[in-house]
């Protein structure tokens, strides 16, 4: 499956790197060519994994880094991983702003049955707020939010090799 993963920091990066391990066609997208950059010489992180992962997603081609927000034309999923920053008014709504900035990009090239996943710690109702904010444009995607959870230096290992049930 073709993916989009907005967002080239450190959840971003495990996120497509993951999603490239497993198989999938990822791209990613940051407006900092320096960020992208960066990946090349391999990421700085405390998860002992990553930089393995992201070297075989490159080197495959499933991986592919970009500032074009056009190469996510195509994708059927695509993961909001901006704005993990520290919050600076204290309850989320820079955070919710990030994100409905990086869903204004990606509109346009959204498609119907699209999926759009936004990322944790947003005021409650954001995911809500960002599916109304593309139905009143008239795109048809469904937009879901998902909680994190990943415990530092765990990444890869659980997204990588999901438990069996």
């Amino acid at each position: 499956m073709r993916v989009s993963v907005s967002g080239g920091g450190r959840r971003g990066v495990l996120h497509a790197a993951c999603l490239a391990a497993a198989g999938h066609e990822v791209v990613l997208l940051d407006p900092d060519p320096r960020a992208l950059a960066a990946l090349r010489s391999g990421p700085r992180t405390d998860a002992p994994r990553l930089p393995r992962l992201l070297a075989l997603g490159l080197v495959s081609g499933r991986l592919r880094p970009t500032t074009d927000r056009t190469a996510v034309a195509g994708a059927r999923v695509h993961r909001l991983c901006v704005g993990a920053g520290a919050p600076r008014d204290g309850g989320g709504a820079a955070r919710g702003a990030t994100l409905r900035d990086a869903l204004d990009g990606l509109a346009p090239h959204l498609g119907p049955g699209d999926l759009v996943v936004g990322r944790a710690r947003v005021p409650a109702g954001t995911a809500a707020l960002l599916a109304a904010c593309l139905a009143a444009g008239g795109v048809p995607a469904t937009v879901a939010g998902v909680p994190a959870g990943q415990r530092p230096g765990r990444a890869g290992g659980g997204r990588a090799r999901p438990p069996r049930g």
